[in-house]
């Protein structure tokens, strides 16, 4: 099941994108369609932002590129 067929959709912002352990257990629990996961591309900045950062020795741009491999249907359009 693709996490976008889940009955509830939960926008996931930076402060639960951030720790990566529970960002690999919402990944996780999206993927097998206990909920579709969303997050937009400003929601995204703000946590890779915010980690390199705090850890700027980690290649964020693997991660980001997991996550948006994990859930296809990821982006939500921000409103102006």
């Amino acid at each position: 099941m693709i996490a976008g067929n889940a009955r509830y959709t939960a926008l996931l912002d930076a402060c639960v994108l951030y720790p990566l352990a529970m960002t690999d257990a919402l990944m996780s629990l999206a993927t097998v369609g206990l909920f579709a996961a969303k997050w937009s591309s400003r929601i995204e900045q703000e946590w890779i932002v915010a980690l390199e950062a705090q850890r700027p020795d980690l290649r964020l741009e693997i991660r980001r590129d997991s996550m948006r491999d994990a859930v296809p249907d990821w982006e939500v359009q921000e409103s102006a």
